[in-house]
Formats: C-alpha cells, structure tokens, sequence
C-alpha cells in the first residue's frame, strides 16, 4: 500500500483530479504519524461509514498503521466525515486541526479504540453543523477537554460518544450544551 499521495482540491476542473502532492497531499512516516496538507481547500472526499472509498482512498489502506494524525497544515476543507475512522492504533491526536470552513466532522474518530483521550487543543468550531458519531466506539476514551463545547449552528450530533463504557455525564464540561 502506498504510504503518500495527492489530494484531490476543490479548484479542480471536473474529472481532473489534482496530482501534485505540494498542492495537497498526505504522508505515513515510519513512526505512525498521518500528515496530511494543503495550500488551498481540499475537495471532500465523500466518504461515509458505508462507502467504497473509505476502504480504498488516500490513506485508507494504511487505517491500521495510523498512531497519531497531524493536519495542523491542512488549508481548509468543507467535509472530514471518517477521515480517521476504524483506526485501531490511533492514540495521540494533539496534532489535529480542523479548519475554520470545515463544516461536518461525522465519523471522524468512530472505532478508535486505542484513543484515550481527547486533548485540551481539541474544539469544535461554532461554524460546524454536523458532528454525530465524531468519537463513537471510541471505547477507551477517559479524558475529555474542560472548554470543549457543542458549537452553535450544529444539526447533527447522533451517537456523539455512542458505546464508551467509561462515558458518563459528569464526564462532560459543564457549559457543553
């Protein structure tokens, strides 16, 4: 399985998918760390918890290889629906910015069981209208931010930290809803 490749960008004409991994790209190092950039918007991938593409695109292949994410370069980008779903390893997050266009974050993290926490850098963006399921199955979670905070425009919040057995509601920051 490839470890790099480019992003598809939003500018893209129609069927003409961007090539150049210095527009927009993603990498796995050896260490297990998913970079993931861009000089301009990234198109959406379209991927859903029940697509084809979540299983074969971009970095899919390598889901299991996946010890942290860093997309602290990502210049923006409408969708991050499962873009680290079902990684078994993923545990460190600190690295993780969502852009201010990003809108929907559905599925982002479900079934990353490796993930414990979810660190004080982490926010949902008040400009956000779809987080469900954002870190359902995510069965090792214990610590969550004391500022974190549903944002205020959001329409779709389902099963936001569904089947964690270590989830109880004195576990949430008080000015969540």
């Amino acid at each position: 399985a490839a470890t790099y490749g480019a992003l598809p960008l939003a500018s893209d004409p129609e069927g003409v998918p961007n090539t150049d991994p210095k527009k927009a790209g993603w990498s796995l190092d050896a260490d297990g760390t998913l970079k993931v950039w861009s000089t301009e918007e990234i198109e959406s991938f379209g991927w859903a918890w029940d697509s084809d593409g979540i299983k074969t695109e971009h970095w899919s292949p390598v889901r299991e290889f996946v010890k942290s994410v860093d997309t602290t370069k990502v210049d923006g980008v409408s969708s991050m629906n499962c873009w680290f779903r079902n990684m078994p390893n993923l545990s460190d997050i600190t690295n993780l910015k969502i852009p201010l266009s990003t809108t929907t974050v559905e599925d982002l993290f479900t079934g990353d069981t490796a993930l414990t926490e979810i660190p004080e850098t982490f926010e949902f963006h008040d400009n956000m209208t779809g987080i469900a399921a954002c870190f359902n199955r995510c069965t090792s979670i214990t610590e969550f931010p004391s500022h974190l905070k549903l944002p205020a425009n959001v329409i779709t919040v389902g099963p936001l930290f569904g089947s964690n057995p270590h989830f109880t509601l004195d576990m949430v920051p008080k000015d969540f809803f």
